[in-house]
C-alpha cells in the first residue's frame, strides 16, 4: 500500500507545479507496476486527477493564477467531449488507447518545446471558438484515455487564450477537475474500480498537487514550461515502445 501513497503523492506534485502531466505518470504506473487492464487504470486516472486538480485549484485561485471566464468555456466544452469519449472507450483495444495516448503526448511536448517567441501574445484577442473547439477534443481525449489533458490544455491555453505559463497552470487544473467529471461517468458505463486503492492513490494525490501548486510561486514560468515538455516526451516515448513491443 506504502508504494500506492507515493505514487499519488508524486503524480499530485507534478500536476499543481505543472497543471498537467498526472495522468502521463500514473496511467502507465497503473498499467505496468500495478497490473491494471488499460480501462480499469483509465477510469482510476480519472478520479484520481480529477480530485487532485482541484486541490491544486483552490492553491493557484488564492495566488490569482486562475483566468475563470477562460476556463469556464474550455471547462464546458470538454465536458460536452468528454462523457461520449469515455463510453467510446469501451470499443477500442487497450493496446491501441495507449498508443493514441503516447502519439499525443508526443505532440503536446513538441509544441511546448518550441521557443516562447513563437507562441501567442497576450495583447490578442482570445479565440474563444478555438477554445472551444479544442475543449471538445481535449474532453473526448480525456474520456476515451483517461488523461487529464493537461498536457494538451496548458498549450492550448497559452497559444489561444494569451495566458502566460503560470495562468495556463492554474486554469487548467480548474478545467481538467471540470471534465474529469463527465469522463468518469461515460468511464463507469462499462468499467468497474477497485474504491479502496482509487481512495488511497487520491488522498495523497490531494496531498502532493496542494504542495505542488505552493512550490510554483519559486519557480519560473520557463523553467515549468520546459520541465513539462521533456516530461512528456520521455514519456511520450517509453509508453509507444511498451506497446508496439507487445503487438
Amino acid at each position: 500500500m506504502e508504494i500506492w501513497i507515493l505514487i499519488g503523492a508524486v503524480v499530485g506534485g507534478v500536476m499543481g507545479l505543472l497543471g498537467g502531466g498526472g495522468t502521463v505518470l500514473l496511467l502507465p504506473l497503473l498499467v505496468y507496476v500495478g497490473s491494471m487492464s488499460p480501462h480499469a487504470a483509465i477510469g482510476t486516472s480519472l478520479v484520481v486527477v480529477g480530485l487532485g486538480a482541484l486541490a491544486a485549484t483552490f492553491q493557484h485561485a488564492r495566488a490569482g493564477r486562475v483566468r475563470w471566464r477562460v476556463g469556464l468555456n474550455f471547462g464546458f466544452a470538454a465536458m460536452l467531449g468528454a462523457f461520449p469519449g469515455g463510453w467510446v472507450a469501451q470499443f477500442v483495444s487497450g493496446t491501441w488507447l495507449m498508443v493514441g495516448f503516447a502519439m499525443l503526448m508526443m505532440v503536446a511536448g513538441l509544441v511546448m518545446l518550441r521557443p516562447r517567441q513563437e507562441l501567442r501574445q497576450r495583447d490578442e484577442p482570445v479565440a474563444w471558438y478555438w477554445i472551444w473547439i479544442e475543449g471538445v477534443l481535449v474532453g473526448f481525449f480525456t474520456g476515451l484515455v483517461g488523461a487529464g489533458g493537461g498536457f494538451m490544455i496548458v498549450p492550448a491555453l497559452v497559444l489561444l487564450g494569451g495566458l502566460d505559463m503560470k495562468e495556463a497552470v492554474g486554469t487548467s487544473l480548474f478545467i481538467m477537475s471540470m471534465k474529469s467529471v463527465a469522463a468518469l461517468a461515460g468511464q463507469l458505463t462499462h468499467v468497474e474500480l477497485d474504491w479502496s486503492l482509487v481512495i488511497v492513490v487520491s488522498m495523497s494525490a490531494i496531498v502532493g498537487s496542494t504542495v505542488g501548486a505552493f512550490v510554483t510561486r519559486w519557480v519560473s514560468a520557463q523553467r515549468l514550461r520546459m520541465s513539462f515538455a521533456i516530461l512528456v516526451v520521455l514519456l511520450a516515448v517509453h509508453t509507444m515502445g511498451q506497446e508496439l513491443n507487445g503487438i
